[in-house]
């Protein structure tokens, strides 16, 4: 949710720019903090109190039945339903790598490193029809893989908890050590580069700008929330998108302009 309120304050500052209209004013002020209160207080714990009250987990979904009236009266009463999460670490800690980085690294020194991680990544976009098995589908999916490192020291079903965020730096370092992490890094500033370059060329496609606000959006989440894979899930995501930008190069949606009257 935080995303979409971002680059929609973006594009309305720099709307007013173009405009030579003031930007930052008491009204824009006064609704920025608005959003932000009801985001933290209300949007992050009605989450939490939801999922503990539905009993979810990322296999099943909701397992109980739950009122959504009854989450809200509870989160407005300040309910002891809501998780211990602050409503800072709401924000803070999915944005927050290094904890996650620091154990993964540690981990791999400690035990070795996991390719089947790696594997784990790229099997994911496999169809099914090259035979992939959906049932393994959990177990194999790169996030929960990693969860299941960091409470069992193995691979095991895990279906109780979210896929552990293992950071950039942490899941590169996971299965190859330094000259992954290092790899990586270089791999993926070319990547991001290249495709700014590419963005730019094709500036008026769909898809040009599906990518331009892929990479916005991975800033905004400092690249690091949701990493599993040392950045390959993301560099798969973007060649997939460069992909579909190649194949309608030729197709562009021009942009309307309003006609100019002299005085």
């Amino acid at each position: 949710m935080i995303c979409p309120l971002v680059i929609y304050m973006l594009y309305y500052i720099m709307h007013k720019r173009i405009k030579g209209e003031r930007a930052i004013t008491p009204r824009f002020v006064s609704i920025s903090l608005m959003g932000a209160f009801f985001l933290l207080f209300f949007i992050y714990p009605f989450m939490n109190a939801k999922r503990a009250m539905a009993g979810w987990n990322p296999t099943d979904g909701a397992t109980q039945n739950y009122s959504n009236i009854e989450i809200i009266f509870d989160v407005l009463n300040n309910s002891t339903y809501k998780l211990e999460d602050s409503n800072q670490d709401g924000i803070s800690s999915r944005l927050n790598s290094l904890d996650c980085n620091a154990y993964f690294y540690m981990f791999a020194n400690e035990y070795g490193y996991h390719q089947d991680v790696l594997y784990a990544c790229f099997r994911q976009f496999w169809p099914k029809w090259l035979g992939r098995d959906t049932n393994d589908d959990v177990m194999l999916k790169p996030g929960y893989m990693l969860t299941s490192y960091m409470d069992s020291g193995h691979v095991v079903r895990n279906p109780e908890k979210s896929a552990a965020n293992a950071g950039k730096f942490g899941s590169a370092y996971f299965w190859g050590g330094w000259p992954a992490a290092i790899f990586m890094c270089i791999f993926n500033a070319y990547l991001i580069s290249f495709l700014f370059g590419v963005c730019k060329k094709y500036i008026t496609n769909i898809f040009s700008m599906l990518i331009f606000l892929t990479i916005l959006m991975g800033a905004l989440h400092c690249y690091e929330e949701n990493t599993h894979s040392g950045g390959f899930s993301t560099a798969i995501t973007f060649m997939i998108q460069y992909i579909l930008l190649r194949m309608t190069r030729n197709i562009h949606f021009n942009r309307r302009t309003r006609p100019v009257i002299n005085s």
